[in-house]
């Protein structure tokens, strides 16, 4: 079960979606139509109903309008009263569609508002000719987190797809 909630539901203008967990039923929110031109990046807000605790989320993509799923994130949990963005780097090419899907204590419910899409971009070939390439760098993910150091040149060889900070030593 979905709706569209008010009230003691947590969004960010004036209504988000609501959905409930129920015992041996799928509750879920499912995009019935492919999006054109990929994703790169996810966004999304969620949080529990009112003061209800125990609800996950689940938040996959199809590539092939529906019939195989592959999981962004598996059974999100959520602290009591918290009402959250979350992101998440896909980069997938190729018409894609999105399925969220409620589970947890049974009749405990959750708002999930201002989903967002970015389209796919190719960035593999992007460079700054303004900088050495021979300078040291230090790379980061999105989090701050230090991935490694090297010559500007190589600082995203070996690297999975994502966005990465450069930043000169």
């Amino acid at each position: 079960q979905s709706l569209l909630g008010t009230g003691n539901d947590r969004y960010n203008d004036s209504k988000s979606v609501r959905m409930q967990s129920k015992s041996g039923v799928i509750t879920k929110l499912e995009m019935l139509e492919d999006k054109t031109g990929g994703c790169d990046s996810l966004s999304f807000y969620a949080g529990m109903y009112n003061t209800d605790t125990g609800v996950k989320l689940t938040v996959s993509y199809s590539l092939d309008a529906g019939k195989t799923w592959t999981d962004v994130v598996k059974e999100m949990s959520f602290k009591k009263g918290e009402w959250k963005r979350y992101a998440y780097y896909l980069h997938v090419k190729g018409a894609i569609r999105l399925k969220f899907k409620c589970t947890g204590t049974s009749g405990k419910r959750l708002n999930i508002d201002d989903i967002q899409m970015n389209d796919y971009q190719d960035l593999s070939s992007v460079q700054d000719a303004s900088r050495n390439n021979d300078s040291e760098v230090d790379v980061y993910t999105l989090n701050g987190i230090k991935v490694k150091t090297s010559k500007r040149a190589d600082a995203l060889n070996g690297l999975k797809p994502a966005y990465y900070i450069v930043k000169d030593k």
